[in-house]
């Protein structure tokens, strides 16, 4: 196994969209999606996100998420404090 970047990957621009601050615990968090305009993150993607951040302590005041689409179905959740 290679590891690194395919040979053949192909850069496609993606776009961060923003939603309203969403609460977690005590915790604000600034959300957003990132995706390719043709293929946004969908709800049955979106919604176990948020609410794994309502059962895991999130320990901060404020801070953001970052729900990222890469390819067709993988997908991952940055949270920041």
């Amino acid at each position: 196994m290679t590891k690194g970047v395919a040979a053949n990957y192909v850069h496609r621009d993606q776009f961060a969209t923003p939603h309203e601050r969403f609460i977690a615990g005590d915790s604000q968090l600034k959300w957003n999606n990132v995706a390719p305009l043709d293929a946004p993150v969908p709800e049955e993607i979106e919604k176990p996100a948020r609410d794994y951040l309502k059962v895991v302590r999130v320990d901060c005041d404020l801070g953001f998420a970052v729900l990222h689409r890469c390819g067709g179905s993988f997908y991952f959740l940055l949270v920041s404090t």
